[in-house]
């Protein structure tokens, strides 16, 4: 959507056009319910995380990425793409709740985003990834080099609670994932 049809729109009664937006954690403090009519697969939306993450009721669309921030009744509505009368429903539907089963929307939200989203947890979940899929592709390719010398997975395995591996394995991770070779 062009950005002056956002303003135009923006102008009307009810509306306003943010812009873009530096601080989302004071943006979503102002919220109720955060809405993403996605109609397109994408991956996880950040929104949508820091939606949950803030404790917010969330109404997005039945679409891949979307559906994972999503437990329909517990947390906020799944709705088919494109389909602008489910989410005048769904709108409407959040706004007749009283405020304690708002609250109960949000802090469903909340529990998944720690649930799932959790960046220990996320970074966990990697480690086993790279821990399954490393040793045959390590030895495919005869090793990854760190500073001249060839690293183990037991050499990183022996140091995975440290900040800077973490950070490293979450690389190595993907580049072993898309089939890439692996140096630095």
């Amino acid at each position: 959507v062009p950005e002056a049809a956002l303003r135009a729109w923006g102008s009307e009664p009810g509306m306003r056009f943010l812009g873009d937006v530096d601080d989302m954690p004071a943006l979503l403090d102002t919220v109720d319910c955060v809405v993403l009519p996605s109609y397109y697969p994408e991956g996880v939306p950040r929104s949508l995380i820091e939606a949950a993450a803030a404790g917010k009721a969330i109404v997005t669309t039945r679409m891949p990425g979307c559906q994972e921030v999503v437990e329909p009744g517990a947390n906020g509505w799944l709705l088919p793409p494109r389909d602008s009368e489910a989410l005048l429903d769904a709108l409407l539907q959040y706004a007749e709740l009283d405020e304690e089963a708002q609250a109960a929307l949000g802090a469903a939200s909340r529990a998944l985003a720690e649930r799932r989203f959790d960046e220990a947890l996320v970074i966990e979940r990697y480690w086993q990834v790279l821990q399954r899929s490393a040793p045959a592709a390590l030895q495919a390719r005869g090793g990854m080099m760190f500073s001249a010398r060839s690293v183990s997975v037991s050499d990183v395995y022996e140091r995975r609670h440290s900040r800077w591996y973490e950070q490293l394995l979450l690389g190595v991770a993907f580049q072993l994932l898309v089939g890439l070779p692996w140096y630095c």
